[in-house]
């Protein structure tokens, strides 16, 4: 558990993947695997930096150099995958987001190189938890659990 600021505590609960997210019918979404490359010019929707995550995207496009045409920036996967499907251009976002994600609308494709995100519940360092936040704590880690268990 890392202690990130006063009165706040971070468990990690482990690594997940990156993935591409594109708009059913994207002229990449009949590729099994997208690579960073693949995505030089399209219309990006970006993380932004809050969490290093836009820097780990961001490195897999370096080494070729890449340049993607980035129309939006959100702090949030979730908001990524929705402009995905809206067709707003195509995203690297976390898988755990991308089961979400509404097979009519979108396709999720492994992305390579690949790119991780660690995964951390945020606790309050100088409060006793209440007993309904310990049980969410206790079944969203059992959860993330059993989700890190099927993918393997």
């Amino acid at each position: 558990v890392l202690t990130l600021r006063p009165g706040v505590r971070a468990e990690q609960l482990g690594r997940i993947d990156a993935v591409c997210a594109l708009p059913l019918g994207h002229r990449l979404a009949a590729r099994k695997v997208i690579h960073a490359k693949d995505l030089r010019g399209e219309a990006f929707i970006s993380l932004a930096d809050v969490d290093r995550s836009r820097a780990r995207i961001d490195t897999a496009f370096e080494p070729e150099a890449v340049e993607r045409d980035i129309r939006l920036t959100t702090t949030h996967s979730g908001i990524a995958l929705a402009l995905v499907a809206n067709g707003a251009g195509v995203s690297v976002i976390d898988e755990t987001t991308a089961s979400f994600a509404d097979p009519s609308l979108v396709a999720i494709r492994p992305f390579v190189p690949k790119v991780s995100f660690e995964i951390y519940m945020y606790h309050p360092a100088n409060r006793v938890p209440s007993e309904l936040q310990e049980r969410f704590v206790r079944a969203f880690r059992e959860w993330f659990k059993e989700r890190m268990a099927k993918r393997n």
